[in-house]
């Protein structure tokens, strides 16, 4: 079982990645489970969607990489 989180979106906003990982873990803690997150944007865009983010966090953990796929 995994939980969803549906984000819609008008433009990037660069500070896409940080806030899913943050929504990402809360969900995770309050339901238990783990958490795929969907953007669906709905303006078309001029430039090619990032495949990849990568987010090192200013603490010990790991950072997190964010996987893009444009559908």
């Amino acid at each position: 079982m995994m939980g969803r989180n549906i984000e819609f979106q008008t433009e990037h906003q660069t500070e896409l990645p940080r806030r899913t990982f943050i929504t990402s873990a809360e969900l995770t803690n309050q339901f238990k489970l783990p958490v795929l997150t969907v953007f669906l944007y709905l303006r078309p865009r001029e430039k090619e969607i990032p495949h990849k983010y990568d987010d090192e966090l200013p603490t010990p953990t790991r950072g997190q990489t964010l996987q893009l796929v444009a559908v």
